[in-house]
């Protein structure tokens, strides 16, 4: 292909380009007829806006629209590049393989676990092996508008915060969808991390919203994998909170720490639930399992292994495990 029509098939519409090269791909000769009466797919899809991948390695992943061609788009998405030994082996086994986990682009780390350098260009992005470009620690992909879709985009926490963390000067000031595992309904109680101020009702980004959960909460996890788990809140750091739970059946005695459970969750993940707490003393029959598992899921604390740490206290520097919760008192049984 000469200089001349490589350039003449450049700015034909419809002609898929990549950065290096144009895209060539056979058509089937049963497929002709239909390119007679192909329907415009790019409804909806624009600079600015997220969409979904459909196809290829990054099929289900979600990616910005950074670039708008009239055979479709530039996508910025967080990489997802396979290990070495995997991109070398073959397709049968690249299939059984598991697949790589997405990660933000590090120059350092790729020259150290592919051994090549990724080349930094005059733009600030950098190019690695030939033909993958990354801006940003994101990466920078090619997909023509059957690919992609903008009608169904649903945007995991995790991915949601890789694109957070790129710093990427366009991300930063992008629009992002709800993530999949976050919940909020009418009443909630929320902060707003934005100088948003003012009275009434105000509009803020979903970015914005963080759950008003403290210590001492009873709350439900909304999402998998805890989907439907209860607990109560042990502490909360930033926006991870830590929930404790009972998992055993019967009352929990001296040395039975390990019935209870204990997990981090983002704070959006979770809604407080209306379950009060029980001020009253454990069941008179505790081989009443119905009873002792109503009253140990209700009374905070229980079962907790803590440490006395007050000034002076006779049991300072003691181990010992929440009992129960006296009545009108802010005082622990404690053995």
């Amino acid at each position: 292909m000469n200089e001349h029509i490589n350039h003449l098939l450049k700015i034909t519409p419809g002609i898929v380009c990549h950065k290096t090269a144009i895209i060539q791909e056979q058509i089937d000769f049963k497929d002709w007829t239909k390119l007679l009466t192909m329907k415009d797919v790019k409804t909806n899809v624009d600079v600015g806006k997220w969409v979904q991948v459909h196809r290829g390695t990054y099929k289900g992943d979600i990616g910005y629209v950074l670039v708008l061609k009239s055979w479709g788009v530039h996508l910025l998405l967080v990489p997802c590049l396979p290990l070495p030994n995997l991109a070398s082996s073959t397709l049968k086994r690249k299939w059984s393989a598991a697949a790589p986990e997405p990660a933000l682009f590090d120059p350092s780390t790729i020259e150290h676990v592919y051994g090549t350098a990724a080349i930094k260009q005059d733009d600030g992005t950098y190019k690695f092996r030939g033909s993958i470009f990354f801006s940003d620690g994101l990466i920078i992909k090619d997909f023509d508008f059957p690919s992609i879709s903008s009608t169904s985009v649903f945007m995991p926490t995790s991915i949601f915060f890789l694109f957070q963390q790129s710093h990427h000067p366009t991300i930063l000031t992008a629009r992002f969808p709800c993530p999949t595992e976050w919940s909020f309904n009418k009443g909630d109680q929320v902060l707003i991390s934005s100088s948003a101020n003012g009275k009434g009702i105000i509009t803020v980004t979903w970015t914005e919203l963080r759950k008003h959960i403290i210590v001492g909460d009873f709350v439900e996890v909304l999402s998998r994998p805890f989907q439907e788990l209860t607990g109560w809140v042990d502490g909360v750091n930033g926006e991870t909170v830590h929930v404790i739970q009972n998992t055993s059946l019967k009352p929990l005695r001296e040395n039975q720490c390990d019935h209870i459970k204990k997990f981090e969750i983002h704070v959006n993940w979770l809604k407080c639930t209306t379950l009060e707490v029980l001020h009253t003393p454990p069941p008179s029959n505790p081989d009443n399992a119905d009873l002792s598992l109503a009253w140990s899921n209700q009374v905070p604390w229980l079962g907790q292994a803590i440490l006395v740490s007050k000034v002076n206290h006779l049991f300072k520097g003691h181990e010992a495990v929440v009992k129960g919760v006296l009545y009108g008192q802010d005082t622990l049984q404690l053995y």
